[in-house]
């Protein structure tokens, strides 16, 4: 099974009013403990706990509609306090979907020293309860097409499994909740239980689409909005994970041509993904293993190239890694590195992580001998986002041959990592699920109520296109700060001083007149 390339559409038309159905009008404050306590230290599975670090939960409706029955999430939050005089709170809405957020990737003590510094784990997700869960292990039946998906019929019959398998476990009931559409009530929940009057908060990735649909349903409960990695909502399930695939391919031939110039790797712009394939297949033909035994092969490359294409930073240590496969040193620390599975690399996941193209596969898909007691967090994270995306925009019943084509012209788009080339696609697991999806695209509706906001964008973004940026911006009568660069999401990560002073500035002053800037 592939894990499929996510849909992120926008929320059916009808009035805010309608939109903000099902608010509990009793909403109790956060009750603030250090994270270093007992009780929430193993919220970060041994990693280093800031010392103002403070935990606690935020309860709201498993269910904002009319099938309300009283049922409750509970949503992990964290604060780091403002270190001077308060001004109010800025909450971080995480990537994915399904991207755990406690670990809030904003880097500014300039920000922090007028704000408390909120971050959240979504409903379904990370240390929130209920939460998704899926079993790393196969069925019986699927045992025999488990390290073997070549067959298309065979692929789908996994899908099909696994799929049944998340939702006995989560329960149907469940999942029917977890999708972004009550994602965005709990985010008015978040601000209430702060006791904010209005929110303060910047989006990254897919968090811009809960912040799009969060500025269409409470226009009068934002304060200053940042938007960075901007998803328009205005494109349907296919053109979105079509564009970007296109997008990916792009990047890969920027980095490919980066390297010809600089003559840093093998590759040449005018041949980059047939020069990349002769590598991949020398990395199969190496027959290495890791520390652990564990066979590195062609995926592992094109898991850290995908990776590294998030941010331009790390490319000459993916051109360094490529190199090293026509020598007889293999650079196994580089491969760690970029995989992120080197211990160093604690760059915040939030920032980085695609949102769709080769999310890692469960590990009980590719390694017939793998350790099934477990899933790991990518694991985790990939089925997340897998089932987060189909409840958003699944749309079952559909023809399977023409569902088959659509999946194959995403893989024909992005030709550098359809290795070993395949020339049939399993149908999407989404064309698997059980209901339609719930967030039917649409050009946002904007009310003459909703403040400015503010949108970020790099020029050559692999994950979210920078037009779609410009096509929202636009859409919110907002302006625009375009960076003339390579990756995906890049505010308050002390990257970019300009992008970074420009946004602090905005939340400070969120009234004044802005203009579209370059950074």
């Amino acid at each position: 099974m592939r894990f499929p390339t996510i849909v992120f559409i926008a929320v059916i038309f009808c009035t805010p009013a309608a939109f903000a159905r099902g608010l509990p009008s009793q909403i109790q404050p956060i009750s603030w403990v250090s994270c270093k306590s007992s009780s929430f230290n193993q919220w970060f599975d041994g990693a280093k706990i800031p010392a103002r670090l403070q935990c606690g939960y935020v309860e709201a409706p498993l269910s904002y509609g009319s099938d309300n029955t009283h049922e409750k999430v509970r949503l992990a939050v964290t604060r780091l306090p403002a270190t001077g005089k308060k001004q109010g709170s800025v909450l971080s809405i995480p990537g994915g979907p399904g991207l755990p957020g406690i670990q809030v990737p904003i880097e500014t003590e300039e920000l922090n020293e007028g704000f408390d510094i909120i971050g959240y784990d979504p409903r379904g997700v990370g240390q929130s309860r209920p939460k998704i869960s899926c079993s790393t292990q196969p069925d019986d039946n699927t045992d025999d097409v488990a390290g073997n998906t070549a067959n298309t019929a065979d692929a789908e019959k996994v899908s099909k499994t696994w799929l049944e398998g998340c939702i006995n476990r989560t329960t149907l009931h469940v999942l029917k909740h977890l999708g972004t559409d009550e994602a965005v009530n709990d985010v008015d929940v978040i601000r209430a239980a702060l006791g904010e009057d209005k929110l303060n908060a910047i989006a990254f990735s897919y968090g811009t689409q809960v912040a799009a649909l969060y500025a269409e349903r409470f226009p009068k409960n934002i304060g200053a909005l940042v938007f960075d990695g901007v998803m328009d909502i205005s494109d349907d399930a296919f053109s979105s994970d079509y564009k970007q695939a296109l997008s990916f391919q792009h990047s890969f031939e920027r980095f490919a041509a980066y390297c010809e110039e600089e003559q840093q790797c093998q590759l040449t712009k005018a041949h980059a993904t047939a020069n990349y394939h002769s590598l991949l297949e020398k990395v199969d033909n190496l027959a290495l293993t890791d520390e652990n035994g564990e066979e590195i092969g062609a995926g592992n490359i094109i898991s850290a190239t995908t990776k590294t294409l998030y941010s331009s930073e790390d490319w000459p240590e993916l051109a360094k890694l490529l190199r090293s496969i026509d020598s007889d040193k293999f650079d196994y620390q580089a491969l760690a590195i970029l995989d992120k599975t080197d211990e160093q690399a604690t760059e915040a996941e939030q920032n980085i992580r695609p949102r769709a193209v080769n999310i890692p596969k469960p590990q009980y898909l590719t390694d017939s001998n793998a350790d099934v007691n477990a899933a790991s967090a990518a694991e985790e994270e990939a089925a997340n986002l897998t089932l987060i995306g189909c409840i958003d925009s699944a749309n079952p019943g559909g023809n399977l041959k023409q569902s088959r084509l659509k999946e194959q012209k995403l893989v024909d788009a992005s030709p550098f990592s359809n290795y070993p080339v395949k020339a049939q696609s399993p149908r999407n697991v989404c064309d698997l699920w059980p209901f339609k999806g719930t967030m039917p695209a649409h050009i946002p509706v904007v009310s003459a109520e909703l403040p400015p906001l503010l949108f970020v964008a790099q020029l050559y973004d692999p994950a979210t296109p920078y037009e779609g940026a410009k096509r929202m911006a636009t859409f919110f009568n907002s302006p625009l700060i375009t960076v003339n660069g390579d990756g995906h999401t890049i505010a308050l990560s002390n990257v970019n001083q300009c992008v970074d002073d420009e946004v602090i500035d905005y939340f400070i002053s969120p009234k004044k007149v802005r203009a579209n800037k370059n950074c």
